[in-house]
């Protein structure tokens, strides 16, 4: 995985590079890991390492895919996915869960999704966006 910031980053590549980042690496062997499965449709491509990777980042709660079925690897992120990404991984979680009605002035507001709409505003609040 080599970072450019002229192309955007596939899920998988997001998910190594927090597993790398948060410095689970450790995890990657360990019996409770290899063996755990995951319930995505998407993945028959992919390496047992990469496997493991997602394997992490799921079990945490950091990337639960998005309609239960599928993962979407090879998809680049999006900066709502980012932002939610971001929010999860500061433990900011709680503070977006008991946001019920998100207030945003993006001038594309409309455009991010209901489910990651209190995630950005508690990244917004934090100075995180």
């Amino acid at each position: 995985m080599t970072f450019r910031p002229d192309q955007p980053m596939s899920r998988l590549d997001v998910a190594i590079m927090l597993v790398k980042g948060l410095g689970l690496q450790t995890l990657l062997s360990a019996k409770d890991v290899v063996n755990q499965s995951l319930a995505f449709k998407d993945l028959a491509n992919l390496s047992e390492s990469q496997l493991n990777y997602l394997k992490i980042v799921n079990g945490f709660g950091l990337m639960v895919g998005g309609d239960g079925i599928s993962f979407r690897p090879n998809d680049a992120v999006t900066r709502t996915e980012a932002a939610v990404l971001l929010v999860r991984v500061l433990g900011y979680e709680e503070d977006a869960k008991a946001i019920q009605y998100p207030r945003l002035s993006f001038v594309d507001a409309a455009d991010i999704p209901a489910w990651a709409a209190p995630s950005v505003q508690v990244a917004v609040q934090h100075g995180r966006l």
